[in-house]
């Protein structure tokens, strides 16, 4: 067992941290990321490789995720600082005092946010999700891409799902279908994070490839990976169809461009109810075994009036109180007015044009028959109109992790705040940097899908930032006036 001391132990002078921190996980003492090893590894690798260990000793522990993740994060914050200090000669050396004077005097904004740029790669960070944004308003401004075809959601049924928890360690292979209980099932949920992250992106990446792509022909798609204050999985994107109507050629002044418009999106969407009064699913649709489905017009209602009907609005959560008035409405509109002719439309109170399609039921969430009869959870499937909504969607999701100049600015006077002014800045942009890992709670699921080397984000395009910036390294001679030239990668 380990000794016990008072003495903080530096964790850069290669102590055995984790063995001593987690000797049940280590019971021989071997193994920790600082031993001695013929080839050097990395500790993305290292822990990726425990998480898949077979028995699952480690993807269970509820603290080595955490503490593995927190010092990757940590030592990703050390790598981006020195890259950092060492393409920013102009800000490597500043000291503490300098940098206080330029926070004092307003002029520390410029600096923070190219500090922040560093940190693009720290997963989930602010950075990140920054980065993320510009590289999907990079693929929507593409000349052969252009404003996306489809928004969809795709919520998670991990309590549900038998072929997840075929795989828990509890799982009982001679038991009866369904017969695992709902308090055993939560358990194995919460205990098995690791295995909920790894099926719920194999589940979508394999729906996604061998249903959606075929059936909807999509060329291109964006979409991340999500989990609110519950913990469970889901996915928010973007989906570009072949054949699908350009948002830019559509004419809402010209009948016939609506009318094509519609006449496409009416064979992909809808909120026409088969049966609103067929029983709701008496089994989760999600927890029916794969041999007893018929995928028919009863099935879909019995779905329907389990998973897509917004039965109830809540606060906090869809339930909004208008400034003025202090009326209380629901934010998504419900209940909306049943139609017999889908058309482009604006509701009272919504703030965009939208594709209202016929409707026989006020309170039925859009969908699609062939999508939610595969996927059989929670589905949001929908056109795109306009740009206005695309923009809404970047700015409300895909930049979350946005924050303001001064928001970094105000990070980088609280770090620096702790040193001495005879401190190097670079020590205050690591600081900074650190601070991204430490700063939003981080559910299991999400921790074990990093820990799994997974992409938060999924794109068919790849992105490449390119330095335009004049580069130190190819200096030249002007020999005219003597003086040297910086020559940028555009020149």
């Amino acid at each position: 067992m380990p000794s016990m001391c008072g003495t903080p132990i530096n964790e850069h002078a290669g102590h055995h941290i984790a063995i001593d921190a987690f000797p049940t996980l280590f019971p021989t003492g071997k193994a920790d990321i600082a031993a001695e090893r013929d080839v050097k590894i990395e500790i993305k690798d290292w822990a990726s490789h425990l998480m898949k260990l077979q028995g699952g000793q480690f993807a269970r522990h509820p603290r080595f995720r955490y503490w593995v993740l927190n010092t990757m994060m940590r030592q990703a914050a050390r790598k981006a600082s020195n890259w950092y200090l060492h393409t920013h000669k102009e800000d490597r050396d500043l000291s503490v005092e300098e940098i206080h004077e330029m926070l004092e005097s307003g002029d520390a904004i410029g600096l923070a946010e190219r500090v922040s740029h560093a940190g693009a790669k720290l997963a989930g960070s602010k950075p990140f999700w920054q980065s993320a944004q510009k590289d999907l308003i990079a693929q929507i401004q593409a000349p052969d891409t252009g404003i996306p075809h489809v928004f969809l959601t795709c919520s998670s049924a991990h309590i549900q799902w038998p072929d997840m928890h075929q795989h828990m360690p509890n799982n009982d292979p001679d038991a009866a279908e369904n017969a695992t209980s709902y308090h055993t099932r939560m358990n194995d949920l919460n205990n098995n994070p690791a295995i909920a992250a790894y099926y719920f992106q194999k589940h979508w990446q394999i729906f996604f490839d061998e249903v959606i792509k075929p059936k909807f022909k999509i060329k291109d798609y964006w979409w991340q990976y999500e989990w609110q204050h519950r913990g469970s999985s889901h996915i928010h994107g973007f989906l570009w169809m072949e054949n699908a109507p350009s948002v830019d050629a559509l004419d809402r002044d010209n009948a016939d461009s609506v009318a094509a418009f519609i006449h496409f999106w009416d064979q992909h969407v809808s909120t026409w109810h088969p049966d609103k009064d067929c029983p709701p699913a008496a089994i989760h649709p999600s927890a029916q075994m794969f041999n007893t489905l018929q995928d028919t017009k009863k099935e879909l209602a019995e779905i329907l009036n389990r998973l897509q009907r917004h039965t109830k609005c809540a606060p906090g959560y869809c339930e909004q109180k208008k400034k003025d008035t202090g009326e209380i409405f629901c934010w998504f509109g419900y209940p909306k007015k049943c139609r017999d002719h889908s058309e482009l439309s604006r509701d009272a109170g919504r703030e965009f044009v939208e594709f209202n399609t016929r409707r026989n039921d006020e309170i039925l969430n859009s969908y699609n028959p062939a999508f939610i009869l595969g996927w059989r959870v929670n589905i949001d499937f929908r056109p795109v109109i306009n740009r206005e909504a695309v923009i809404a969607y970047v700015a409300k999701y895909a930049s979350k992790g946005e924050t303001s100049s001064s928001s970094y600015q105000d990070t980088l006077q609280k770090e620096i705040s702790r040193l001495q002014d005879s401190n190097a800045g670079g020590i205050a942009y690591q600081k900074m940097l650190s601070s991204f890992a430490a700063e939003r709670d981080i559910s299991s699921q999400e921790a074990c899908h990093v820990l799994y080397e997974l992409s938060l984000v999924k794109s068919s395009r790849l992105y490449q930032s390119i330095h335009v910036a004049p580069d130190e390294s190819s200096e030249n001679v002007n020999f005219d006036s003597s003086e040297k030239e910086q020559q940028g990668i555009l020149e």
